[in-house]
């Protein structure tokens, strides 16, 4: 029960509340509070079945295979940039075969045409590379058959 007292200046009132049914009556209607975030079972035995070892029967039996979504369009553009690649470094490859076939059969065509040089101006010749170099500034270097082919050519046509 409540009871109102009024001193005697009539400046304060005080309400005694004798019963927790009268405070219940002066409160605003409860609100339905919605939680962000649902409830969640933090017990042990929720979190210990995930860290147990597997089944036996679970060991034998093969990973779920999961679908990824568009996983065949990433497969077929993979694979067919892998086969451009193959492709290109094959016509490479190719290319550079039919370079060294075709530097081969040149450098057997000069050996033969040195063989028969020789042949007619009388055999091989022994030239000391210091002059062929003198005689030839341009080539650094100059490769033996190089050298040889110029010597019987210049024989050859004197």
């Amino acid at each position: 029960m409540a009871s109102t007292d009024s001193p005697r200046d009539g400046l304060h009132d005080t309400i005694i509340i004798s019963s927790d049914a009268e405070m219940d009556e002066h409160q605003s209607p409860a609100r339905n509070l919605r939680r962000k975030r649902p409830c969640t079972d933090y017990s042990y035995s929720v979190y210990e079945a995930l860290f147990d070892d597997p089944a036996p029967s679970e060991l034998l039996k093969p990973p779920k295979k999961r679908k990824i979504p568009n996983l065949d369009t990433v497969l077929e553009t993979a694979n067919q940039g892998i086969l451009d690649i193959f492709k290109v470094e094959h016509a490479k490859r190719k290319a550079l075969k039919e370079e060294v076939q075709h530097l081969r059969a040149e450098m057997t065509r000069k050996d033969e045409l040195i063989n028969e040089l020789e042949t007619k101006g009388g055999g091989p010749f022994c030239v000391d590379i210091g002059i062929a170099q003198s005689a030839f500034p341009p080539l650094a270097q100059p490769a033996e058959h190089v050298v040889r082919l110029s010597l019987v050519l210049s024989r050859a046509t004197r």
